[in-house]
């Protein structure tokens, strides 16, 4: 096909508008469906939007004939959702992190590798301009060969650690090194690199 139908799975933390994944998703202006696990999120945003079809239930949402869909709801079902999609025959761009557990990580292999279908963690940083730039100078040799290199990414998460009824949202659970893909994956990236240990 010249096209391809992508779908949306989540989002909903993006408050009452569309989150940039709806946005990256269009075809024709407009995703033509959707499924959202924020009732009144999607229901809006399928009418105002031009939404043709959205569903409240995952499987019958994969069973629309999906070529690709986008994983963006929270951490504890990124995996879980990912393999469903993958072994319905769908390709993956899944939010960070991956999964919540080395176990998980090794559930999405396995279904990568019994589909044959595509897996991506959709790490935005690594496409911000700046970062691209640093790419591109580290791999024409323009500041010499990387050793070494650290990162950090800070800022502040007050808001998102509470949910609207004052209950923890799974972030708050979180141990933080498990969200460290933000400052790695650049790393990562700029170095052509990967992680064989961790200590």
């Amino acid at each position: 096909r010249a096209d391809l139908l992508v779908f949306l799975r989540g989002d909903g933390l993006r408050g009452d508008q569309p989150g940039p994944h709806a946005r990256g998703s269009e075809r024709n202006s407009a995703p033509e469906h959707i499924w959202n696990a924020a009732v009144w999120w999607h229901e809006a945003f399928a009418r105002e939007g031009g939404v043709g079809a959205h569903y409240h239930d995952y499987e019958r949402f994969l069973r629309h004939g999906l070529d690709a869909v986008v994983v963006a709801t929270p951490l504890p079902v990124h995996a879980k959702q990912s393999v469903l999609a993958l072994e319905a025959g769908c390709h993956v761009l899944s939010e960070v992190p991956a999964a919540n557990s080395l176990e998980e990580c090794g559930q999405i292999v396995q279904a990568v590798r019994r589909s044959g279908m595509k897996y991506m963690m959709a790490e935005n940083s690594c496409y911000m301009a700046y970062l691209q730039s640093w790419r591109q100078m580290v791999a024409d040799g323009r500041i010499g060969h990387a050793t070494y290199a650290e990162a950090e990414y800070v800022h502040n998460c007050r808001a998102i650690m509470r949910d609207p009824d004052g209950g923890l949202t799974w972030r708050a659970g979180m141990p933080p090194i498990y969200y460290c893909t933000h400052s790695l994956g650049p790393l990562l990236m700029i170095m052509e690199d990967r992680c064989v240990t961790a200590t």
